[in-house]
């Protein structure tokens, strides 16, 4: 039995990782909803230096930004928020922002390996992700 999984898309087969991991999900979501195939990476906190990615349809390079949690802007839906390591997430983690309500000043996420697998995140009012955990997120420039 293979704890790998893999995805079809566009007629290939694609290995995303270790099933029910974050970092599987967040390929998996990125193939799905953006065509798009970032690096093999050991550890979700390893996205945050993955300089580009490839879209699928015509194997083209993309640069695979990285924007800090500063507060100078918020993550768009669809970028992957990447998550600092800690004593309980010794490896990072990685989300997929789903959702932004600048009036409500929440961003909403969905992720694995947390309980319930949606949440989420009050927008400080520094314009910061009210997160310390939350180093930045990761953006593909199309």
């Amino acid at each position: 039995m293979s704890f790998i999984n893999y995805m079809t898309h566009r007629g290939r087969t694609y290995p995303t990782g270790i099933r029910g991991q974050c970092v599987e999900f967040a390929r998996r979501w990125f193939i799905a909803y953006h065509d798009i195939l970032f690096e093999n990476v050991e550890h979700a906190i390893n996205i945050w230096d993955i300089p580009s990615v490839t879209r699928l349809s015509d194997e083209q390079v993309l640069s695979f930004l990285s924007i800090p949690n500063n507060g100078q802007s918020l993550p768009p839906v669809g970028s992957l928020l990447i998550y600092r390591q800690t004593n309980e997430m010794p490896h990072g983690h990685v989300a997929v922002v789903v959702g932004v309500d600048t009036k409500k000043k929440i961003v909403s996420i969905d992720d694995r390996n947390r309980r319930g697998h949606s949440k989420t995140i009050s927008i400080h009012k520094n314009g910061q992700l009210d997160d310390p955990t939350i180093l930045g997120w990761k953006v593909a420039r199309i």
